[in-house]
């Protein structure tokens, strides 16, 4: 692989992919399985990528400008690969959105999302297109439908045109669960990718010619960042299957992994606990996990016991407890703010859970009462608070003018002090900042830390 260490300072995944495009045609760069326990998937490789992304930007380029936004609704499959790569090398900025259900909870947010960030237009792929046109018809935003793998209508990959794209171009729109605020889309550029994946890189050791893949969606930061930009930045392929399919075979993620030779995955707190109450002997027979490296686990809580039923009930097949990566992310950082990749099984305190909620990390016995909790990376200091080039820079926030048109109403507001938006105690600095130097545990976030009051209490992270 010595042909594609030469990227660590190309500083956007756009030129990364092109690199990887020229340097190694054939490796494979992305893939999705319908059903991972047949072995099959749709597979493309960095040239392929490189070439159907051309063509969609190429598309794009013919009525969108640099800097404009488009939604993304697309159902799980290759479509989507070249289609989000695509808007990166029109320079056209995407927010990636589940498909409208029918459900209008789901259909008020997609509305939300459209008028929050001015999009200029809608991409979808053939198979969704007559549904996605009905929803634009139901209400009353007129956009464009852009349709990017009808066939006969995408133009030649040689009539692109480079725009340019810069490390400080804003690459995506990240939009947040709204777990503790309404939804907004975070601004993410070039180089925040690619800080935070040579973040990443460095804790895990993955590379050129790694393995990821799982059943994340791509509307999730998780997913979309984790198991399909970050190996993209770094020469890694990536093989995906559906969270509807994981739902309703849990055990086809560990095929996916057995069969696809997959070293790098990630899941909830609920995903792990699905497979080690839902899967059974029979289901796991003749697949092996033991080239499984790390298993990121985040999004949520990490719970200790569900990481020791899982670790007990798969290790038969292969799964190491010393797989396991503890972390805490969220779209403002990019993705990771914190994680534990030390080759060791989960570090797990026992404390006393009522000077817990002061604040105060104390360890007690087996005997006594007391509260599991682990350990997702190594901090030091009070708060923890994010700098160097991997967080966010803002929000993006659009208002309509009288005319109907998205007229900005202020830049990406920079970001708040950090006592404000602070996850947990502790300290993490990215990119060249300090090192890190002691365990946290995640527990909560920082808007409910014990010196606030709330009906319902999360209590931030303790330092270790």
């Amino acid at each position: 692989m010595d042909e594609i260490q030469e990227t660590g300072a190309i500083t956007t995944i756009v030129s990364r992919l092109m690199s990887y495009a020229r340097s190694v045609p054939e490796m494979e760069a992305a893939g999705f399985a319908a059903d991972p326990t047949n072995g099959q998937a749709h597979v493309v490789t960095y040239a392929a990528l490189d070439r159907e992304s051309r063509r969609v930007a190429a598309l794009l380029q013919r009525d969108l400008s640099v800097g404009d936004r488009v939604l993304l609704l697309y159902a799980p499959g290759a479509a989507f690969f070249p289609a989000f790569v695509g808007c990166l090398y029109a320079g056209v900025v995407p927010a990636v959105a589940p498909l409208p259900d029918g459900q209008r909870h789901r259909s008020d947010r997609l509305q939300e999302m459209v008028r929050s960030v001015g999009a200029s237009g809608l991409l979808t792929e053939e198979s969704e297109a007559e549904d996605v046109g009905a929803w634009v018809d139901s209400f009353d935003i007129p956009l464009p439908v852009v349709v990017t793998d009808r066939h006969g209508v995408l133009p030649e990959a040689g009539t692109w045109s480079d725009p340019g794209v810069g490390p400080d171009d804003v690459a995506f729109l990240q939009f947040t669960s709204g777990s503790t605020s309404s939804p907004r889309g975070v601004v993410v550029r070039h180089h925040n990718i690619v800080d935070n994946a040579e973040y990443m890189r460095r804790l895990s050791g993955f590379g050129p010619g790694s393995r990821f893949g799982g059943w994340l969606p791509m509307h999730h930061d998780f997913g979309l960042l984790y198991l399909f930009l970050f190996p993209l930045c770094f020469g890694a392929g990536t093989f995906h299957m559906s969270a509807s399919a994981f739902l309703r075979r849990p055990h086809s993620w560990f095929h996916l992994i057995d069969r696809f030779g997959l070293e790098f995955s990630a899941s909830s707190n609920f995903g792990l606990d699905y497979c080690a109450r839902r899967v059974t002997d029979e289901q796991t027979e003749g697949i092996d996990l033991s080239g499984w490296r790390s298993l990121l686990t985040g999004a949520e809580p990490v719970r200790a016991p569900t990481l020791r039923r899982f670790g007990e009930r798969f290790g038969p097949i292969g799964f190491r407890p010393e797989a396991f990566a503890p972390g805490y992310g969220l779209a403002e950082a990019t993705l990771v703010a914190t994680c534990d990749t030390r080759d060791l099984a989960p570090d797990v305190a026992r404390v006393d859970p009522e000077r817990l909620e002061k604040g105060e990390f104390h360890p007690v016995s087996a005997d006594e009462p007391g509260r599991e909790i682990v350990c997702c990376g190594d901090v030091h200091g009070g708060k923890l608070y994010i700098t160097g080039t991997g967080p966010w820079r803002g929000s993006w926030r659009w208002r309509p003018s009288a005319a109907g048109t998205p007229v900005r109403s202020s830049p990406p507001r920079a970001p708040r002090s950090r006592a404000a938006w602070s996850p947990c105690w502790g300290t993490r600095r990215s990119g060249s900042g300090s090192s890190n130097t002691s365990p946290t545990s995640r527990c909560g976030r920082s808007s409910d830390s014990p010196n606030r009051t709330t009906a319902q209490t999360r209590r931030p992270c303790v330092r270790r």
